[in-house]
């Protein structure tokens, strides 16, 4: 073992051989001792013989790099993902590394994408945006799993644009798609909807086959509603023809069960071929009846649980009446004496669907009607004619009368969807109009500055809603006449500390746009996804436009900074009944030769292109003229101060620096040409 530093000193013959004796011992021996050598070079060998590896010293010759282990093994670095322990050279961020013990993990991109563990195999543990793909023979997407859309497709690789979580789809276009459920020939095979993942409410809806009777079921609430047996006989209410409600036979016959097997229900049954019986029975055996005759007409009789149902006998009784068992009038259908028998239906309290009774329209109040489902009121119109929807009261702030109120009743917010339908041409709108005159249809005509309509967003400042946090303002912008309306948009936004909004745009009727804006970032900020390139455009500037987007370019900034127009001029006011205290400009000639004129490029990590450039640089022109040299503060994505300065030139002062300096040349040149004349001449 030996180690050497590869410096050989003068010495006498002997002491030399034996030092390069020493040297050449270290090098074939690959510097083999237990501690790294004491002098080290960029890319040399070391056999550490404490550790069993051999080591390469990295290229910044400031660490040792493990290559294998000195019995043959080899060893790799647990590394990331984004920075592999096995890495290919040519693509440094994919490759093998191991995040815990027991794991290898696999990533491309500088992204995880499998992990197998000694428990189990992840794809996508990172949770992702990436899809997972298998193919089978002539299908590209036997299976996908779309990542980014949380959908399962088989035979598509766009799962998500059906619209559920799992689509079945098949490459062959005049072919079928199958689900396939297979059981035992005395097994079911059934589909459950639930509403959780345990106990009761993982049943809640079953579609179930039955092998042994090849019969089909299905259950709401974990109770059978409707069967299809073998035969194709259709039973609800029951398994059976006799102990169903309702059996529709496979030939299309029905039959109706005409016996009522519970206190409080009801049959159908037919009692010739012409008329039909509906009738209910109470817990007395009270009954009534409807006879419906092939001819439509209807003879009602009987009482249900003091309830009568009556038919009228001449045009001052109601048409229709139910009286319930201590003589109240329940419901009312009034016979006006038109020949169809219209009329009004006359509710005591709500309507109630029979089997939903959680759904209902309600009268809660005079002249106030709601709608209620799930057993909550959703909908109500007062009696101002404002429609709440999802609360009951007015909500809007102070001073407003809004007719169209969306909310919760914790006041969490509303939605407004305004949808184009398939068969129109034209999308949803929302319409504001204004009127001077106070009565319906009024023609007064508008004046300039009249509000024409508002959005308004308000928020809660934990006392009330009246906070208003932004608004956009329709007004009339000018003198209106016939078929013609002025018109402009204002923009509001509340400052952080103020109570009320503060106008920040404004969009006149010529299209003019005007800004307000009290931002150190900027009041106006363009920017571009693309990156800095000489065709990718920020801002254009156009001329002699008939429409949008329809006009003569003649100005662009591009998103590498450079400015374009048309005719490359550019000026600035200049004129002399602008200016005062006009005297000559001192010479320029020492500053102009003092400034450094360098050849340079953007360091990558600026985002700038990174192109060789003629220009100054702000801290040697500093040394020259810091009054052409100015400075702003490095601020955050939130406007946070970050301690630091950039620097810039005032490239336009300068060139003007440069041009007086240059009229003291050519006022030299011009005085030595004199001279060189006057002695050629003598």
């Amino acid at each position: 073992m030996a180690t050497h530093d590869y410096i050989i000193s003068n010495a006498s013959g002997a002491a030399v051989r034996a030092d390069l004796n020493n040297a050449l011992a270290a090098i074939v021996s690959n510097n083999s001792n237990a501690s790294s050598p004491s002098t080290t070079y960029a890319y040399q060998w070391w056999a550490d013989t404490t550790t069993g590896q051999l080591k390469l010293r990295n290229s910044a010759n400031n660490a040792w790099i493990t290559i294998f282990e000195l019995d043959g093994t080899m060893l790799m670095e647990n590394g990331s993902a984004s920075s592999p322990g096995l890495a290919f050279a040519s693509d440094l961020n994919t490759g093998f590394f191991r995040s815990a013990a027991d794991k290898i993990n696999f990533a491309t991109g500088g992204v995880e994408r499998l992990e197998i563990g000694s428990s189990a195999v992840v794809f996508n543990d990172g949770s992702n945006d990436v899809d997972f793909r298998v193919e089978s023979n002539g299908n590209a997407n036997m299976l996908f799993v779309d990542g980014g859309n949380d959908a399962v497709g088989v035979g598509t690789a766009t799962p998500s644009s059906y619209g559920g979580a799992v689509t079945l789809a098949t490459a062959n276009t005049t072919g079928n798609n199958t689900f396939t459920i297979a059981a035992g020939t005395s097994s079911n095979a059934s589909i459950h909807f639930a509403d959780g993942l345990s106990g009761d409410n993982a049943y809640r809806g079953i579609v179930k086959y039955e092998h042994n009777n090849n019969a089909m079921a299905f259950s709401t609430n974990a109770l059978e509603r409707l069967r299809i047996d073998s035969s194709g006989n259709l039973f609800i209410g029951g398994t059976t023809a006799s102990s169903a409600d309702i059996a529709l036979n496979a030939n299309g016959t029905a039959t109706f069960v005409s016996t009522v097997r519970s206190n409080e229900g009801y049959s159908v049954y037919p009692p010739s071929d012409s008329t039909y019986s509906f009738a209910t029975r109470n817990a007395a055996n009270d009954t009534w009846s409807a006879f419906i005759t092939a001819g439509g007409n209807a003879t009602f009789a009987g009482i249900v649980e003091g309830s009568r149902f009556t038919n009228a006998t001449n045009s001052a009784d109601p048409w229709l009446k139910g009286v319930n068992s201590s003589g109240t009038e329940t419901f009312n259908v009034n016979k006006d004496g038109d020949a169809n028998f219209s009329g009004d239906l006359i509710i005591a309290d709500k309507i109630i669907h029979q089997s939903d009774t959680n759904t209902a329209v309600r009268f809660p109040a005079n002249d106030t009607v709601s709608v209620e489902t799930a057993g909550s009121e959703r909908l109500r119109v007062d009696s101002s004619g404002r429609l709440f929807v999802n609360h009951t009261a007015d909500v809007a702030p102070d001073g407003y009368d809004s007719k169209l109120q969306l909310c919760d009743n914790s006041y969490q917010g509303s939605s407004v969807v305004l949808r184009r339908d398939q068969n129109n041409t034209s999308g949803g709108t929302l319409i504001f109009a204004k009127s001077r005159s106070s009565s319906k249809g009024g023609n007064a005509i508008v004046n300039d500055g009249d509000d024409c309509g508002s959005i308004r967003w308000y928020g809660n400042d934990g006392a009330d809603i009246n906070n208003e946090v932004a608004r956009i303002r329709a007004e009339v912008d000018g003198t209106p006449g016939s078929n013609d309306m002025p018109g402009r948009l204002r923009f509001y936004t509340t400052a952080d500390g103020a109570s009320s909004p503060t106008e920040r745009m404004r969009i006149d009727n010529t299209g003019k746009t005007i800004l307000l804006g009290t931002s150190t970032n900027g009041v106006l900020v363009a920017e571009t996804t693309q990156g800095a390139a000489s065709n990718k455009n920020i801002i254009v500037g156009g001329h002699s436009a008939s429409s949008i987007d329809g006009g003569t370019g003649c100005f662009v900034v591009l998103s590498n900074g450079n400015v374009v127009n048309t005719n490359n001029s550019y000026g600035s006011l200049s004129d002399v009944k602008l200016k005062e205290n006009i005297v000559d400009a001192s010479s320029q000639w020492d500053d102009i030769k003092a400034v450094q004129v360098r050849n340079y490029n953007f360091k990558e990590s600026t985002g700038q292109q990174t192109h060789t450039q003629l220009g100054v640089v702000a801290q040697e022109v500093e040394l020259v003229s810091p009054g052409l040299v100015s400075e702003s503060p490095d601020l955050d994505a939130d406007g946070n101060d970050l301690g630091t300065v950039t620097k810039s030139v005032n490239y336009s002062v300068l060139y003007m620096k440069a041009v007086k300096a240059l009229q003291e040349a050519i006022s030299k040149i011009e005085t030595l040409e004199t001279k060189v004349a006057a002695l050629e001449a003598g």
